[in-house]
């Protein structure tokens, strides 16, 4: 009876000092240190956001970050005047990148086509994404960045 109590209770151990050992040697310089990224290229997949665009555009531009942001626009197909909103904020900030899946070859379909065409034509390693009718705070790549020493961030 008082092996099969043992074991379990072992093992626990065991599985807790392979924690603690792990967590010791995770760098904490790394968090909260937004220097060391190279930037942010954020994506905004949109169709028919005409009512929206506006808003998101302008949470973009007021982003407070210390490093390099893009903001990768991309227009799946709209039919109605997103493609000359988002081009009125690309003549003003440079940041602000325009792509269409109009003769976007892929086999991905809908929004995960958007997505890919995004992602290719992004700059930099780390990759935010947000949707159209979103709202973000002026802070919030800052605050995002904070948590790329992980993996995947969602």
């Amino acid at each position: 009876m008082l092996q099969l109590i043992f074991i379990p209770v072992l093992f626990y151990f065991i599985i807790l000092i392979f924690f603690i050992v792990g967590c010791s040697k995770i760098s904490l310089n790394k968090i909260n240190n937004t220097n060391n990224y190279d930037g942010i290229s954020i994506i905004v997949c949109v169709r028919n956001g005409e009512y929206s665009i506006t808003k998101i555009l302008n949470d973009l531009k007021n982003q407070i970050y210390k490093g390099n942001l893009e903001f990768i626009i991309v227009d799946d197909e709209s039919t109605d005047n997103t493609k000359e909103i988002i081009l009125k904020y690309i003549n003003t900030d440079n940041r602000f990148k325009y792509f269409s899946t109009s003769n976007y070859k892929s086999s991905q379909k809908y929004k995960k086509r958007a997505i890919a065409l995004g992602i290719e034509n992004s700059t930099f390693e780390w990759l935010l994404f947000t949707d159209v009718d979103c709202r973000l705070n002026k802070k919030w790549a800052a605050s995002m960045s904070d948590y790329f020493s992980c993996d995947y961030v969602i």
